[in-house]
């Protein structure tokens, strides 16, 4: 059975709904919805190792705008020497707490301490300015482009009940934002947080499977 795409999942959620006249508002509103899901959780089917970025010597940051996917967040991020890494962690307080602190020019070194500065797309090295080039090896989130009509979500693609959650969200958004049946939407709601956490209850499908010692030991 082949996936759905967008056009079948608003197609679907339309009929449900009783409205059927309203394709291009809902794939606005699918494509609000699966930037929030994509956003708010973290999703193995996601993360990308890369290793193209490095450190540059005197400079207080790394521009990640050559990415070969767009950045949503970083999850892990070390700095590369021959075969030996060094983890670097985010800063507490963030951006603000790195501008704040009036001494962050003033240590050299390898860094061991980043925060993100999303408009101009950079990494900057929160308590060392790096004396030398050495390679970033990150493991990030990257964001989800739109998709079109004809397009499978990603969501469809990597989860088991995707396209089911994607249709009871799209029919209670139908209902509740545009139709405005806030009783029928208020019912339908609940049956789709049951089916939102039923997918998140099985995206880390791509862990170790290796059967645990005693792993019926729930069972008896």
């Amino acid at each position: 059975m082949s996936l759905l795409t967008a056009t079948q999942i608003i197609d679907q959620a339309m009929q449900m709904a009783g409205n059927t006249s309203i394709q291009a508002w809902s794939l606005i509103q699918l494509n609000r919805i699966l930037r929030e899901m994509y956003r708010r959780n973290d999703w193995p089917f996601l993360m990308v190792a890369d290793e193209t970025l490095s450190t540059t010597a005197s400079q207080a940051y790394t521009a990640y705008s050559g990415l070969s996917n767009t950045l949503w967040k970083p999850k892990v991020m070390q700095i590369r020497s021959g075969t030996s890494l060094y983890e670097v962690r985010p800063l507490r307080g963030g951006w603000p707490a790195y501008y704040a602190d009036t001494s962050r020019l003033a240590g050299t070194g390898r860094p061991s301490k980043y925060v993100l500065e999303r408009a101009n797309s950079r990494f900057y090295w929160a308590d060392s300015i790096p004396t030398a080039a050495e390679t970033i090896s990150l493991l990030y989130q990257y964001d989800v482009a739109d998709v079109a009509l004809g397009d499978v979500p990603t969501l469809v693609t990597h989860t088991k009940n995707g396209e089911e959650w994607l249709i009871t969200k799209m029919e209670v958004d139908i209902r509740g934002i545009y139709m405005h049946e806030t009783v029928e939407g208020s019912a339908l709601a609940t049956l789709a947080r049951e089916k939102e956490n039923a997918m998140l209850a099985e995206r880390f499908d791509d862990v170790d499977l290796t059967p645990e010692e005693w792993g019926n030991a729930r069972y008896v």
